[in-house]
């Protein structure tokens, strides 16, 4: 009775955190009958094996399972059991016949649910335990060398069946079931049945410990109920944590909210970082127009200075500065045509040069943007020289950093590289 007490007190204990109910866990079907059928083999003081018993020592046995599922994880399962133990010893010329029936209660517990909720395939796979208390209820008969030598519940030499010995019997065991349809699922299970009687084989003896039996079965689960979806098969954090599923679904809207905030605002920067990029070039355009008069008035000056020489005027036009990103003396496809400009006018105009000027902004130290400078302005002469054919003698470089700057509000107008005109 102390162990009945210490079992039931386990599974109360276990299942106490499940047994709270939800709203959430409303419109499950809960109930679900099973019948299921499979070997019986004894652990009894007769037997062939310490261990593993033999072919011959296997018998048949079936049952039927009645189970409340209070949530995903826990159950209650109510179980009838019928069948026939059958056992023997060769080397003593000794065997038993046991029939008996079993009632049990025990509680089952998803393990693949309680430690591995987000299982993708916890919906079709349930991996359990189980652990219950009952009551056994058998007949015994053992024989030596073929003639009755004991019998528990029988009369008249073993002929007539008499009142059943019972007692207490413990079943613990692991199952796996599949989830196959709407309502019905497959069961396999093996269940070991712990007694408190050493009569089952028919034998008692000092000192000898308690006999068992071990039940392995395969069975059809019917889910009864008016609802489409079962309690066993139910996800655990909807149904075990209907809190942190709502606090969670709250926190993903807020989530989302804010994504779309953020959409609108980035719409909006792109918006205004659109008007800033055209403002920028306009004022480019506006530096490029006055150092383009400057030019003219160079051209003007150079063709006073040299009535022989030959400037073709509309190819002065033509000689834009090349503009670079910051930090960068990379020549993109916009600049590559105003360099392909200065080429041409310099096949127009043979007798003359160009001396080519690197500038920078002054974001930096000075001594790197002086660098940075000259790279600019060799990347031009790179590309006249190995891609125009220009001749170097007509070019020079030179580089003045951020000291000669266009503006004072626009940076990116002085990150540039100038063509200067001079007489070869």
């Amino acid at each position: 009775m102390r162990l009945f007490a210490a079992i039931v007190m386990v599974i109360c204990l276990l299942a106490q955190p499940v047994f709270s109910q939800n709203p959430v866990s409303a419109g499950f079907n809960r109930v679900s009958v099973g019948l299921n059928a499979g070997v019986m083999t004894p652990f009894t003081d007769i037997k062939q094996k310490d261990y593993f018993p033999k072919f011959d020592e296997m018998s048949i046995g079936g049952g039927l399972n009645l189970e409340y599922h209070f949530t995903p994880v826990f159950g209650l399962r109510g179980q009838f059991l019928i069948g026939k133990l059958d056992g023997r010893d060769d080397s003593q010329n000794r065997r038993f016949e046991t029939e008996l029936w079993e009632a049990n209660l025990s509680g089952i517990f998803s393990f693949s649910k309680l430690f591995s909720p987000r299982w993708s395939k916890n919906d079709r796979i349930d991996i359990y335990g189980l652990l219950g208390v009952g009551m056994v209820s058998y007949r015994s008969k053992v024989f030596l060398n073929e003639e009755l030598e004991r019998s528990y519940g029988y009369t008249n030499n073993g002929q007539d069946k008499d009142s059943r010995l019972n007692d207490l019997v413990v079943p613990v065991g692991l199952g796996v079931r599949f989830n196959l349809s709407q309502r019905v699922d497959l069961g396999i299970e093996s269940t070991f049945r712990f007694t408190q009687t050493d009569k089952l084989d028919a034998v008692s003896r000092i000192f000898s410990k308690y006999d068992a039996y071990n039940y392995t079965s395969v069975g059809l689960i019917i889910k009864l109920g008016s609802h489409t979806r079962s309690m066993k098969w139910a996800s655990p954090s909807v149904v075990m944590y209907p809190g942190d599923v709502n606090r969670m679904e709250f926190i993903t809207e807020r989530i989302s909210e804010v994504d779309r905030r953020v959409e609108i605002i980035d719409q909006r920067l792109e918006e205004t970082t659109y008007d800033r990029e055209i403002a920028d070039l306009r004022q480019q355009v506006q530096a490029i127009d006055q150092r383009q008069n400057e030019l003219n008035n160079r051209m003007s000056t150079l063709a006073d200075s040299r009535p022989a020489a030959s400037v073709a005027e509309s190819s002065v036009a033509a000689l834009l500065s090349v503009y670079f990103r910051l930090n960068s003396s990379a020549i993109d496809n916009f600049n590559y045509e105003r360099i392909a400009s200065a080429a041409r006018f310099l096949y127009a105009n043979p007798e003359v040069g160009i001396e080519l000027v690197g500038h920078t902004d002054i974001t930096g130290p000075s001594a790197y943007n002086h660098e940075l400078s000259e790279r600019r302005a060799q990347s031009v002469y790179d590309v006249l020289v190995n891609d125009f054919n220009i001749d170097p003698a007509r070019l020079s470089i030179f580089h003045r950093g951020p000291d000669d700057p266009l503006s004072q509000q626009n940076l990116s107008i002085n990150r540039r590289v100038d063509f200067i005109i001079r007489s070869n």
